[in-house]
């Protein structure tokens, strides 16, 4: 396998043989013009199979969710306030190009403001996750996660034998994290980590840890200690 067909590598951990924790390195495959194509049978087989068994389309959701006053015009304003404060903060944080106590707390203020759009998001996001095309769409990923999932070594060779084998390992860490790369490909999409414009400042300036989470603010200009002024001499 060539280097131009590897989309994207990460590490997770998998249980091993010996039923202990390890890390693994793998690697998503660009997905071939024929898993694409199969993928999209699966997406069209359990869309089909998810209306015969009742469940609702998007548009049906959406219809439900404003006969039961989820979606109501003073939702729609508070979504669309959160959206427009993030643009507005995001945009004054892309101006400051160095370490500043500013920054740092304009990155606080996103990382809060994200929290508050995705809490008024999960009102309607319950019933969306539960559509027909929600439904289809999970099983399509996961069909192209089982495909292009790779183990990262000398000899690379699928990490799944099947697609019925990732859903037997669907509990496991690195299926679920095989699923979400297998997004970031197909969508084009990058992880939080990656793409909000707060954390690549933070990382930046070496203020995340490694598992994202923010460090306190350290101003280094405040630990230059003052030169010391030099004592003058009496004259005798």
């Amino acid at each position: 396998m060539e280097e131009k067909d590897i989309a994207r590598r990460f590490k997770t951990k998998t249980i091993g043989a010996d039923g202990k924790e390890k890390t693994i390195k793998l690697f998503i495959k660009q997905p071939s013009k024929k898993v694409i194509r199969d993928a999209q049978f699966q997406y069209g087989k359990h869309w089909s199979n998810a209306i015969r068994e009742g469940y609702f389309t998007e548009e049906e959701a959406r219809e439900i969710l404003k006969k039961r006053n989820i979606i109501t015009e003073e939702y729609t304003r508070q979504v669309e306030a959160v959206q427009q404060e993030i643009f507005d903060t995001a945009e004054r944080l892309s101006e400051i190009s160095e370490k500043t106590k500013e920054g740092y707390d304009l990155s606080l203020k996103l990382r809060t403001l994200r929290l508050t759009y995705f809490s008024l998001l999960n009102k309607e996001n319950e019933i969306m996750r539960n559509t027909a095309e929600a439904y289809a769409s999970d099983i399509r990923d996961a069909y192209i996660a089982a495909q292009c999932t790779y183990v990262d070594s000398v000899q690379p060779h699928p990490f799944f034998k099947s697609y019925d084998d990732l859903v037997d390992r669907s509990d496991d860490i690195a299926t679920q994290d095989a699923i979400l790369n297998t997004i970031y490909v197909i969508y084009g999409t990058e992880s939080p980590k990656e793409s909000f414009i707060e954390n690549i400042w933070l990382d930046k300036y070496k203020l995340l840890d490694e598992e994202g989470n923010i460090l306190d603010f350290k101003d280094e200009e405040s630990n230059v200690q003052p030169p010391k002024k030099k004592r003058s001499q009496k004259k005798k």
